[in-house]
């Protein structure tokens, strides 16, 4: 399966601009290492959590379904538009985040090409956990096993179940876990999110992304923004 030539791509790329600045990649290798698509001796080991947070670049941690037990993908955000992060490695593959929802995916088996969500979705719209809705509507453009664009839509019942300790990348935070059981026509799945307690930021999440790539798990390392 090709999910794993993203996995395998252990780069960071610049945020908030479509270039790399000068030097840049020389920092990222002190950091990361050479690593390349698909490396034939045992991936470095990852870098450590506060080594990534010291950089002055948003930046998460994905993993497809399809390779469960790859190294974790190490991605950037590379421009900011509409409301929207493009999160990517040097190849620019990668995800589209709108808030703590997967908008987009690009490079991947089968891309999101695009989604919209209910004005009042939660994770759009960061919520306190006390305040989410107990319904959500997804949206999502995608093609299928043929290469036609489809359009379909969602409706997710919301349940809480608590807080727990989530693992990210390592580490560990408190954080209040919703899940939404969705359906549309014969398609049925479940989305997993673990967000901010108080505030309602998402910090962790596994999202449906279609029948080909199927979910992506993601985990903040650095939030845009701060």
């Amino acid at each position: 399966m090709r999910a794993h030539k993203i996995i395998c791509a252990l780069i960071l790329a610049l945020a908030g601009c479509g270039n790399a600045e000068p030097g840049l990649n020389d920092a990222i290798k002190l950091v990361v290492g050479e690593i390349g698509i698909a490396p034939a001796a045992p991936a470095a080991a990852l870098p450590a959590y506060a080594d990534l947070v010291a950089l002055p670049y948003a930046s998460i941690g994905l993993r497809l379904e399809g390779a469960p037990d790859a190294p974790i993908a190490l991605l950037a955000a590379n421009s900011f538009v509409n409301g929207r992060v493009w999160y990517v490695d040097m190849a620019r593959r990668g995800v589209i985040l709108e808030g703590g929802r997967v908008a987009g995916s690009r490079g991947m088996v089968q891309d999101l090409l695009g989604a919209q969500f209910s004005s009042d979705d939660p994770l759009t719209n960061r919520t306190a956990p006390q305040d989410w809705p107990s319904e959500t509507l997804l949206i999502q453009r995608a093609r299928d096993g043929v290469g036609e664009e489809y359009i379909r839509a969602y409706r997710c019942s919301v349940t809480y179940h608590g807080e727990e300790s989530a693992e990210l990348y390592q580490r560990s935070l408190p954080l209040a876990h919703f899940s939404e059981s969705c359906s549309g026509g014969q398609v049925a799945f479940q989305n997993d999110h673990w967000v901010d307690p108080v505030d309602g930021r998402m910090w962790k999440t596994r999202q449906w992304t279609g029948p080909g790539t199927g979910f992506v798990d993601v985990v903040v390392i650095r939030a845009f923004g701060d």
